[in-house]
Protein backbone atom coordinates (compact mmCIF):
# COMPACT_ATOMS: atom_id res chain seq x y z
CA UNK A 1 0.00 0.00 0.00
CA UNK A 2 1.05 3.34 -0.38
CA UNK A 3 0.83 5.59 2.21
CA UNK A 4 -0.22 9.11 1.69
CA UNK A 5 0.06 12.78 3.76
CA UNK A 6 -3.19 14.53 3.79
CA UNK A 7 -2.65 17.60 1.06
CA UNK A 8 -2.86 21.11 2.35
CA UNK A 9 -5.81 22.68 2.99
CA UNK A 10 -6.14 25.57 0.40
CA UNK A 11 -6.42 29.18 1.22
CA UNK A 12 -8.05 31.67 0.12
CA UNK A 13 -7.64 34.63 -2.27
CA UNK A 14 -8.03 37.24 -0.01
CA UNK A 15 -5.63 35.70 2.98
CA UNK A 16 -2.28 37.76 2.78
CA UNK A 17 -0.74 36.62 5.43
CA UNK A 18 2.12 33.69 5.62
CA UNK A 19 1.35 30.06 5.92
CA UNK A 20 0.87 28.87 8.82
CA UNK A 21 1.88 25.29 9.88
CA UNK A 22 -1.05 22.79 11.62
CA UNK A 23 0.49 23.08 14.91
CA UNK A 24 2.27 26.95 15.22
CA UNK A 25 0.12 28.25 17.57
CA UNK A 26 -0.48 25.09 19.55
CA UNK A 27 -3.90 24.18 18.79
CA UNK A 28 -4.93 20.18 17.18
CA UNK A 29 -6.33 20.93 13.68
CA UNK A 30 -8.36 17.70 12.45
CA UNK A 31 -8.81 16.83 8.65
CA UNK A 32 -12.23 15.56 7.97
CA UNK A 33 -12.78 13.75 5.01
CA UNK A 34 -12.48 15.81 2.76
CA UNK A 35 -15.65 15.68 -0.34
CA UNK A 36 -14.34 14.46 -3.32
CA UNK A 37 -13.68 17.26 -5.29
CA UNK A 38 -14.64 18.05 -8.93
CA UNK A 39 -13.13 16.73 -11.47
CA UNK A 40 -10.50 18.95 -12.75
CA UNK A 41 -7.83 18.48 -15.38
CA UNK A 42 -4.60 18.30 -12.47
CA UNK A 43 -5.64 14.71 -11.17
CA UNK A 44 -2.15 14.49 -9.65
CA UNK A 45 -2.32 17.23 -7.38
CA UNK A 46 -6.06 15.57 -5.63
CA UNK A 47 -4.75 12.61 -3.28
CA UNK A 48 -7.18 10.21 -2.09
CA UNK A 49 -6.54 8.27 1.47
CA UNK A 50 -6.88 4.75 2.13
CA UNK A 51 -8.42 3.04 4.89
CA UNK A 52 -4.92 3.07 6.45
CA UNK A 53 -4.15 6.45 5.98
CA UNK A 54 -7.07 6.64 8.07
CA UNK A 55 -6.71 5.04 10.88
CA UNK A 56 -2.98 6.53 11.48
CA UNK A 57 -4.43 9.85 11.12
CA UNK A 58 -7.37 9.09 13.68
CA UNK A 59 -5.02 7.50 16.23
CA UNK A 60 -2.39 10.28 15.32
CA UNK A 61 -5.54 12.44 16.45
CA UNK A 62 -6.33 10.57 19.84
CA UNK A 63 -2.81 10.91 20.81
CA UNK A 64 -2.76 14.16 20.69
CA UNK A 65 -6.06 14.78 21.89
CA UNK A 66 -4.41 12.83 25.04
CA UNK A 67 -1.62 15.22 25.03
CA UNK A 68 -3.60 18.05 24.62
CA UNK A 69 -5.22 16.84 27.52
CA UNK A 70 -2.83 15.99 29.67
CA UNK A 71 -1.45 19.71 28.94
CA UNK A 72 -4.50 21.36 29.78
CA UNK A 73 -4.89 20.21 33.20
CA UNK A 74 -0.95 20.80 33.61
CA UNK A 75 -1.90 24.22 32.88
CA UNK A 76 -4.87 24.37 34.90
CA UNK A 77 -2.88 22.88 37.99
CA UNK A 78 -0.55 25.73 37.16
CA UNK A 79 -3.30 28.25 37.16
CA UNK A 80 -4.63 26.91 40.51
CA UNK A 81 -0.73 26.89 41.90
CA UNK A 82 -0.54 30.51 40.66
CA UNK A 83 -3.39 31.41 41.88
CA UNK A 84 -2.64 30.34 45.57
CA UNK A 85 0.37 32.14 45.43
CA UNK A 86 -1.54 35.11 44.31
CA UNK A 87 -3.60 34.73 47.27
CA UNK A 88 -0.70 34.29 49.64
CA UNK A 89 1.08 37.16 48.25
CA UNK A 90 -1.82 39.57 48.48
CA UNK A 91 -1.97 38.42 52.22
CA UNK A 92 1.70 38.90 52.10
CA UNK A 93 1.08 42.65 50.27
CA UNK A 94 -1.72 43.51 53.26
CA UNK A 95 0.53 42.14 56.11
CA UNK A 96 3.10 44.18 54.42
CA UNK A 97 0.98 47.41 53.87
CA UNK A 98 -0.20 46.76 57.61
CA UNK A 99 3.34 47.10 58.68
CA UNK A 100 3.57 50.02 56.45
CA UNK A 101 1.33 51.80 58.06
CA UNK A 102 1.96 50.96 61.16
CA UNK A 103 6.00 52.01 60.66
CA UNK A 104 4.79 55.49 59.14
CA UNK A 105 2.72 55.53 62.42
CA UNK A 106 5.78 54.64 64.34
CA UNK A 107 7.93 57.01 62.36
CA UNK A 108 5.49 59.57 62.61
CA UNK A 109 5.53 59.35 66.60
CA UNK A 110 9.23 58.92 66.62
CA UNK A 111 9.22 62.09 64.49
CA UNK A 112 6.73 63.92 67.21
CA UNK A 113 8.74 62.01 70.07
CA UNK A 114 11.66 63.68 68.46
CA UNK A 115 10.72 66.95 68.22
CA UNK A 116 9.09 66.70 71.35
CA UNK A 117 12.49 65.71 72.64
CA UNK A 118 14.27 68.05 71.39
CA UNK A 119 12.18 71.22 72.50
CA UNK A 120 12.21 69.92 75.53
CA UNK A 121 16.08 69.22 75.14
CA UNK A 122 16.47 72.74 73.65
CA UNK A 123 14.50 74.36 76.97
CA UNK A 124 16.77 72.18 79.52
CA UNK A 125 19.79 73.91 77.68
CA UNK A 126 18.71 77.28 77.31
CA UNK A 127 17.45 76.76 81.41
CA UNK A 128 21.43 74.81 81.85
CA UNK A 129 22.52 78.26 79.95
CA UNK A 130 20.58 80.31 81.74
CA UNK A 131 22.11 78.50 85.35
CA UNK A 132 25.04 78.24 84.23
CA UNK A 133 25.43 82.27 83.65
CA UNK A 134 24.57 82.84 86.97
CA UNK A 135 26.90 80.42 88.05
CA UNK A 136 29.31 81.85 86.17
CA UNK A 137 28.19 84.91 87.56
CA UNK A 138 28.42 83.99 91.15
CA UNK A 139 31.73 82.44 90.47
CA UNK A 140 33.05 85.60 89.37
CA UNK A 141 32.26 87.37 92.56
CA UNK A 142 33.53 84.44 94.19
CA UNK A 143 37.02 84.67 92.16
CA UNK A 144 36.92 88.15 93.35
CA UNK A 145 36.36 87.87 96.90
CA UNK A 146 38.90 84.59 96.64
CA UNK A 147 41.08 87.22 94.89
CA UNK A 148 40.93 89.47 97.76
CA UNK A 149 41.21 86.72 100.18
CA UNK A 150 44.53 85.89 98.33
CA UNK A 151 45.60 90.01 98.86
CA UNK A 152 44.42 89.64 102.25
CA UNK A 153 46.34 86.77 102.86
CA UNK A 154 49.58 87.83 101.08
CA UNK A 155 49.30 90.87 103.23
CA UNK A 156 48.86 88.43 106.25
CA UNK A 157 51.76 86.54 104.95
CA UNK A 158 54.11 89.76 104.64
CA UNK A 159 53.25 90.53 108.03
CA UNK A 160 54.45 87.08 108.99
CA UNK A 161 57.42 87.74 107.39
CA UNK A 162 58.27 90.89 109.10
CA UNK A 163 57.28 89.23 111.85
CA UNK A 164 59.51 86.55 111.31
CA UNK A 165 62.35 89.32 110.68
CA UNK A 166 61.81 90.60 113.71
CA UNK A 167 61.68 87.45 115.77
CA UNK A 168 65.46 86.41 114.03
CA UNK A 169 66.23 89.87 115.55
CA UNK A 170 64.48 88.65 118.87
CA UNK A 171 66.53 85.42 118.24
CA UNK A 172 69.98 87.82 118.06
CA UNK A 173 69.59 89.60 121.30
CA UNK A 174 68.49 86.28 122.77
CA UNK A 175 71.25 84.76 122.19
CA UNK A 176 73.18 87.80 122.85
CA UNK A 177 71.60 87.51 126.18
CA UNK A 178 71.87 83.86 126.47
CA UNK A 179 75.52 84.00 126.37
CA UNK A 180 75.43 87.03 128.57
CA UNK A 181 73.50 84.39 130.82
CA UNK A 182 76.08 81.55 129.96
CA UNK A 183 79.00 84.12 131.61
CA UNK A 184 77.07 85.04 134.36
CA UNK A 185 76.09 81.07 135.21
CA UNK A 186 79.60 80.54 134.57
CA UNK A 187 80.79 83.40 137.24
CA UNK A 188 78.28 81.78 139.65
CA UNK A 189 79.27 77.99 139.15
CA UNK A 190 82.77 79.47 139.80
CA UNK A 191 81.50 81.43 143.16
CA UNK A 192 79.94 78.32 143.67
CA UNK A 193 82.62 76.20 143.78
CA UNK A 194 84.55 78.60 145.87
CA UNK A 195 81.90 78.50 148.26
CA UNK A 196 81.49 74.85 148.20
CA UNK A 197 85.43 74.35 148.66
CA UNK A 198 85.19 76.62 151.60
CA UNK A 199 81.89 74.91 153.16
CA UNK A 200 84.46 71.40 152.45
CA UNK A 201 87.38 73.30 154.58
CA UNK A 202 84.80 74.40 157.16
CA UNK A 203 83.01 71.46 157.48
CA UNK A 204 86.34 69.60 157.56
CA UNK A 205 87.45 72.11 160.13
CA UNK A 206 84.00 71.49 162.17
CA UNK A 207 84.20 67.51 161.67
CA UNK A 208 88.17 67.31 163.42
CA UNK A 209 86.48 69.86 166.00
CA UNK A 210 83.76 67.91 166.20
CA UNK A 211 85.65 64.64 166.66
CA UNK A 212 88.58 65.97 169.16
CA UNK A 213 84.89 66.93 171.14
CA UNK A 214 84.14 63.48 170.60
CA UNK A 215 87.11 62.30 172.15
CA UNK A 216 87.07 64.75 174.88
CA UNK A 217 83.19 63.48 175.45
CA UNK A 218 84.18 59.73 175.45
CA UNK A 219 87.17 60.41 177.49
CA UNK A 220 84.98 62.31 180.00
CA UNK A 221 82.33 59.64 179.46
CA UNK A 222 85.16 57.40 180.64
CA UNK A 223 86.07 59.56 183.10
CA UNK A 224 82.28 59.80 184.87
CA UNK A 225 81.91 56.13 185.05
CA UNK A 226 85.04 55.80 186.96
CA UNK A 227 83.75 58.93 189.24
CA UNK A 228 80.35 57.38 189.75
CA UNK A 229 81.64 54.29 191.07
CA UNK A 230 83.91 56.70 193.01
CA UNK A 231 80.95 58.53 194.44
CA UNK A 232 79.17 55.14 194.24
CA UNK A 233 81.90 53.94 197.11
CA UNK A 234 82.25 57.30 198.43
CA UNK A 235 78.66 57.54 199.18
CA UNK A 236 78.84 54.13 200.67
CA UNK A 237 82.10 55.12 203.18
CA UNK A 238 79.54 58.48 204.11
CA UNK A 239 76.67 56.28 204.60
CA UNK A 240 78.87 54.13 206.64
CA UNK A 241 80.82 56.95 208.68
CA UNK A 242 77.20 58.63 208.93
CA UNK A 243 76.18 55.30 210.40
CA UNK A 244 79.18 55.02 212.71
CA UNK A 245 78.73 59.07 213.44
CA UNK A 246 75.57 58.16 214.39
CA UNK A 247 76.18 55.36 216.35
CA UNK A 248 79.18 57.62 218.23
CA UNK A 249 76.84 60.06 218.69
CA UNK A 250 74.28 57.45 220.51
CA UNK A 251 77.37 56.39 222.30
CA UNK A 252 78.51 59.90 223.17
CA UNK A 253 75.25 60.87 224.47
CA UNK A 254 74.78 58.02 226.30
CA UNK A 255 78.25 57.57 228.07
CA UNK A 256 80.93 59.96 229.24
CA UNK A 257 84.13 59.63 227.85
CA UNK A 258 87.32 60.88 228.50
CA UNK A 259 88.97 64.16 226.87
CA UNK A 260 91.41 61.88 225.09
CA UNK A 261 88.62 59.69 223.33
CA UNK A 262 86.34 63.37 222.14
CA UNK A 263 89.12 64.60 220.52
CA UNK A 264 90.07 61.17 218.84
CA UNK A 265 86.44 61.71 217.64
CA UNK A 266 86.85 65.62 216.49
CA UNK A 267 89.89 64.17 214.90
CA UNK A 268 87.53 61.54 212.82
CA UNK A 269 85.29 63.43 211.89
CA UNK A 270 87.64 66.07 210.33
CA UNK A 271 89.13 63.36 208.64
CA UNK A 272 85.62 62.38 207.63
CA UNK A 273 84.08 65.45 206.46
CA UNK A 274 87.55 66.11 204.61
CA UNK A 275 86.64 62.95 202.47
CA UNK A 276 82.88 64.41 202.68
CA UNK A 277 84.06 67.60 200.59
CA UNK A 278 86.65 65.59 198.61
CA UNK A 279 83.25 63.78 197.54
CA UNK A 280 81.47 66.32 197.07
CA UNK A 281 84.18 68.02 195.17
CA UNK A 282 84.55 65.33 192.50
CA UNK A 283 80.71 65.14 192.46
CA UNK A 284 80.56 68.33 190.94
CA UNK A 285 82.85 67.49 188.42
CA UNK A 286 81.33 64.45 187.58
CA UNK A 287 78.38 67.13 187.06
CA UNK A 288 80.60 69.21 185.13
CA UNK A 289 81.47 66.54 182.88
CA UNK A 290 77.88 65.59 182.19
CA UNK A 291 77.07 69.07 181.53
CA UNK A 292 80.07 68.91 178.73
CA UNK A 293 78.83 65.93 177.66
CA UNK A 294 75.78 67.37 176.54
CA UNK A 295 77.00 70.39 174.88
CA UNK A 296 78.99 68.37 173.13
CA UNK A 297 75.55 66.30 172.00
CA UNK A 298 73.70 70.14 171.42
CA UNK A 299 76.48 70.70 169.17
CA UNK A 300 75.99 67.78 166.87
CA UNK A 301 72.75 68.39 166.95
CA UNK A 302 73.20 72.04 165.55
CA UNK A 303 76.25 70.86 162.97
CA UNK A 304 73.69 68.67 161.63
CA UNK A 305 70.61 71.18 161.53
CA UNK A 306 73.68 73.44 159.85
CA UNK A 307 74.65 70.48 156.95
CA UNK A 308 70.71 70.18 156.30
CA UNK A 309 70.34 74.78 156.26
CA UNK A 310 73.58 74.33 153.91
CA UNK A 311 72.09 71.27 151.34
CA UNK A 312 68.91 73.57 151.55
CA UNK A 313 70.93 76.93 151.18
CA UNK A 314 72.31 75.26 147.95
CA UNK A 315 68.76 73.85 146.05
CA UNK A 316 67.48 77.45 146.67
CA UNK A 317 70.72 78.73 144.75
CA UNK A 318 69.46 76.49 141.96
CA UNK A 319 66.39 77.43 142.07
CA UNK A 320 67.26 81.07 142.15
CA UNK A 321 69.65 80.77 138.93
CA UNK A 322 66.50 78.26 137.45
CA UNK A 323 63.90 81.12 138.47
CA UNK A 324 66.11 83.95 136.81
CA UNK A 325 66.67 82.28 133.76
CA UNK A 326 62.79 81.22 133.37
CA UNK A 327 62.33 85.27 134.42
CA UNK A 328 64.08 86.22 131.38
CA UNK A 329 62.54 84.10 129.04
CA UNK A 330 59.47 85.28 130.78
CA UNK A 331 60.54 89.29 130.35
CA UNK A 332 61.93 88.38 126.84
CA UNK A 333 58.25 87.16 125.84
CA UNK A 334 56.32 89.58 127.24
CA UNK A 335 58.38 92.08 125.24
CA UNK A 336 58.23 89.93 121.75
CA UNK A 337 54.37 89.77 122.25
CA UNK A 338 54.39 93.34 123.08
CA UNK A 339 56.12 94.38 120.09
CA UNK A 340 53.73 92.11 118.02
CA UNK A 341 51.24 93.83 119.52
CA UNK A 342 52.11 96.46 118.64
CA UNK A 343 52.37 95.65 114.75
CA UNK A 344 48.93 94.34 114.93
CA UNK A 345 46.55 96.60 113.60
CA UNK A 346 43.14 97.09 115.94
CA UNK A 347 44.79 95.99 118.51
CA UNK A 348 46.03 98.50 121.50
CA UNK A 349 45.71 96.59 124.37
CA UNK A 350 46.53 92.48 125.32
CA UNK A 351 42.67 92.12 125.60
CA UNK A 352 41.94 92.88 122.25
CA UNK A 353 44.61 89.98 120.64
CA UNK A 354 41.84 87.31 121.46
CA UNK A 355 39.17 89.45 119.88
CA UNK A 356 41.48 89.92 116.73
CA UNK A 357 42.06 86.35 116.50
CA UNK A 358 38.26 85.16 116.78
CA UNK A 359 37.55 87.99 113.80
CA UNK A 360 40.10 86.73 111.78
CA UNK A 361 39.17 82.94 112.49
CA UNK A 362 35.63 83.90 111.59
CA UNK A 363 36.98 85.61 108.41
CA UNK A 364 38.92 82.66 107.32
CA UNK A 365 35.56 80.31 108.28
CA UNK A 366 33.75 82.12 106.20
CA UNK A 367 36.10 82.75 102.96
CA UNK A 368 36.53 78.95 103.07
CA UNK A 369 32.49 78.22 103.41
CA UNK A 370 32.04 80.42 100.53
CA UNK A 371 34.76 78.58 98.37
CA UNK A 372 33.14 75.62 99.14
CA UNK A 373 29.98 76.76 98.39
CA UNK A 374 31.29 77.93 95.14
CA UNK A 375 33.04 74.72 94.17
CA UNK A 376 29.58 72.95 95.12
CA UNK A 377 27.66 74.58 92.77
CA UNK A 378 30.42 74.46 90.09
CA UNK A 379 30.22 70.81 90.45
CA UNK A 380 26.18 70.74 90.51
CA UNK A 381 26.80 73.12 87.36
CA UNK A 382 28.97 70.64 85.72
CA UNK A 383 26.76 67.73 86.43
CA UNK A 384 24.23 69.18 85.32
CA UNK A 385 25.65 69.84 81.97
CA UNK A 386 26.95 66.17 82.19
CA UNK A 387 23.29 64.82 82.03
CA UNK A 388 22.09 67.17 79.37
CA UNK A 389 24.74 66.38 77.17
CA UNK A 390 24.11 62.97 78.18
CA UNK A 391 20.11 63.28 77.28
CA UNK A 392 21.26 65.03 74.23
CA UNK A 393 23.46 62.20 72.87
CA UNK A 394 20.66 59.40 73.97
CA UNK A 395 17.67 61.71 72.45
CA UNK A 396 20.09 61.78 69.22
CA UNK A 397 20.80 58.31 69.72
CA UNK A 398 17.00 57.49 69.23
CA UNK A 399 16.52 59.93 66.83
CA UNK A 400 19.34 58.03 64.65
CA UNK A 401 17.58 54.59 65.56
CA UNK A 402 14.42 55.68 64.78
CA UNK A 403 15.09 56.95 61.30
CA UNK A 404 17.29 53.63 60.75
CA UNK A 405 14.51 51.94 61.54
CA UNK A 406 12.35 54.12 58.87
CA UNK A 407 14.97 53.98 56.74
CA UNK A 408 15.02 49.58 56.89
CA UNK A 409 10.79 50.11 56.93
CA UNK A 410 11.10 51.94 53.80
CA UNK A 411 13.55 49.58 52.43
CA UNK A 412 11.44 46.25 53.17
CA UNK A 413 8.29 48.40 51.64
CA UNK A 414 9.93 48.61 48.38
CA UNK A 415 11.34 44.92 48.54
CA UNK A 416 7.45 43.96 49.00
CA UNK A 417 6.38 45.98 46.39
CA UNK A 418 8.61 44.97 44.14
CA UNK A 419 7.97 41.38 44.98
CA UNK A 420 4.06 42.15 44.54
CA UNK A 421 5.05 43.87 41.48
CA UNK A 422 6.98 40.87 40.18
CA UNK A 423 4.18 37.99 41.48
CA UNK A 424 1.64 40.51 39.41
CA UNK A 425 3.83 40.44 36.29
CA UNK A 426 4.17 36.25 36.96
CA UNK A 427 0.47 35.52 37.33
CA UNK A 428 -0.26 37.99 34.21
CA UNK A 429 2.02 36.15 32.20
CA UNK A 430 0.67 32.75 33.23
CA UNK A 431 -2.63 34.04 32.19
CA UNK A 432 -1.77 35.79 29.08
CA UNK A 433 -0.12 32.32 28.14
CA UNK A 434 -2.98 30.11 29.43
Amino acid sequence: MILRTPPPKKRRADDSGPPESPNSDGQLVIFEDLPVPEPSHDHSEQMLCTYQCRQMVKSEFFDALSSAEKQAHDYKSKLEALNDDFCRAETERKKFRDQFFFAEQELAATKGREQALQEQLLKEVNDSQGRLKNQLKACSELEVKLQSEMNLRKKAESSAASAEEKASLLEGKLTHLSESIEREKKHLQKELAHVKSDSKFSLSRVTADLERMECRANNAEKELVLLKQHLEEAKKRLDESLHQKSELEKKLSSFTFPEVSSTGSDILVKHLREELRAFESEVREARKLKSSHEDIELLKEKLLEEKGRRERAEVELFKLSDIQLSMTKLEEELSSWKLLVRDIPGVSCAEDIPIKFAELQREVIESMGKVGEANARLKQIEVSLDAAELGKQNADAVAALATENAGALKSEVKRIELMVRITFGACELSYSES
